[in-house]
C-alpha cells in the first residue's frame, strides 16, 4: 500500500499507519518521504513525527532542506523577473 502508484492509495496508508503507530512501517515510511508527490510527503513526516521515529530525523532534515531550497529558488525568481 506505502509503494503504491495511486497517490491516494500511498497517501491513506501513510495516515492510517501514524494512526496505529505501527512501528515497523517506518522504513517505508521513510522511503516516502522522497515520493514524488508533496501530499505523500507531508503525510509520511507527519506520521513519522507522531510515532517519535529518531531514525527518521536525518530523512526529515534532508526533506526540510530540500524544501527549503525550492523556495528559495522560487523567491529568487520572482526578485529577477
Amino acid at each position: 500500500m506505502l509503494g503504491d502508484k495511486d497517490v491516494e492509495v500511498g497517501d491513506n496508508a501513510a495516515q492510517a499507519l501514524s494512526k496505529m503507530k505501527a512501528e515497523n512501517a517506518i522504513p517505508g515510511l521513510m522511503q516516502l518521504l522522497g515520493d514524488k508527490d508533496a501530499a505523500v510527503r507531508k503525510n509520511a513526516a507527519q506520521a513519522l513525527g507522531k510515532m517519535k521515529a529518531e531514525n527518521a530525523i536525518p530523512g526529515l532534515i534532508k526533506m526540510l532542506g530540500i524544501a527549503l531550497e525550492m523556495y528559495a529558488v522560487t523567491q529568487l525568481m520572482h526578485w529577477v523577473n
